[in-house]
């Protein structure tokens, strides 16, 4: 097991990539794939693919992301990026729209007063206004302009349904539970479990207690509650188990958080080296008896809860 303490971690101090943030605070950034988190090495800001993040930005492997290698103020390849779609317009669509607008209504004011002044504004009337040919000649060029008007119209609605869009999914804080049938994402800064849920996160500083509160809608009495081994105040690389969603954890035991240090190790073999029950072992870490676990991956460690 690697120790919870300053001393063993100080050369991790780094594992996400520096450049993740928030559009409006580059210094803070969601803890899982997330549509929030946009790459500030990019230009413009967008938000990479929810693989970009968990493979590279929220890992250590964020060193080898060609982004990341590439030089700053680049536009992000597509592959990389979130398909995710906008209800805006951009502001050159915006623009073409009221310009054919504008155009538009010209047309119609132009008509409507060559309508009340006779057509006389367009100089197609003479002195006689009652011949048969002059009548026949109004007829025919106010139906032309009435027919450039209609394609105008048309033109214009084309413009707006190639703009139209669907809503974008709203972002949600809510976790969800890992699917069983896909291998489980055993890391630090992602969810672990299913009936419950936590997240084993290393304090960086100027975290508190409050702020994992805040960010994981528990408490602080909750994320107390869970942790087998937990210091006040929080020291900068201590490992600390957040339960996310809940506050009520009176009925679940106390963690301790486990980095796994054989490749290949059947979860029923770790149980018994680290001497717990293996179905609370599978049970909290959402797991089947026949896992296979590898080096470098975290797990949570039942403890019974001592009495105050």
């Amino acid at each position: 097991m690697i120790p919870n303490s300053k001393s063993s971690t100080n050369n991790s101090n780094h594992n996400t990539c520096p450049h993740l943030g928030l559009s409006d605070d580059p210094k803070t950034f969601s803890a899982y794939p997330s549509e929030w988190n946009v790459c500030h090495h990019v230009s413009p800001i967008i938000t990479p693919s929810f693989d970009q993040q968990q493979n590279y930005c929220l890992q250590d492997a964020y060193t080898n992301c060609p982004i990341f290698i590439a030089p700053s103020g680049q536009k992000m390849p597509k592959e990389f990026q979130s398909h995710k779609s906008s209800l805006s317009i951009s502001k050159k669509t915006r623009l073409r729209i009221t310009m054919i607008s504008i155009v538009v209504l010209l047309v119609v004011l132009v008509l409507i007063f060559s309508s009340l002044s006779g057509g006389e504004i367009f100089g197609f009337l003479s002195q006689d206004m009652n011949t048969p040919h002059r009548t026949d000649t109004r007829v025919s060029q106010d139906t032309s302009q009435t027919s450039q008007m209609t394609t105008s119209q048309e033109n214009i609605i084309e413009e707006i349904a190639k703009t139209q869009t669907d809503p974008p999914p709203s972002p949600t804080k809510q976790l969800t539970s890992t699917p069983t049938d896909v291998k489980p994402v055993l890391t630090l800064d992602i969810p672990i479990g299913s009936e419950y849920q936590f997240i084993i996160h290393r304090v960086k500083e100027g975290e508190s207690l409050q702020i994992f509160a805040d960010l994981y809608n528990t408490s602080v009495e909750a994320i107390r509650a869970v942790n087998y081994d937990l210091i006040a105040p929080l020291w900068i690389d201590w490992l600390v188990i957040i339960p996310v969603n809940t506050t009520d954890v009176e009925d679940i035991p106390t963690f301790e958080p486990y980095q796994v240090e054989s490749d290949q190790i059947t979860i029923s073999e770790l149980s018994k080296q680290l001497s717990t029950q293996l179905e609370d072992l599978l049970l909290y870490n959402n797991l089947d008896s026949e896992h296979v676990l590898y080096q470098g991956e975290w797990l949570l460690i039942p403890r019974e809860r001592s009495e105050p």
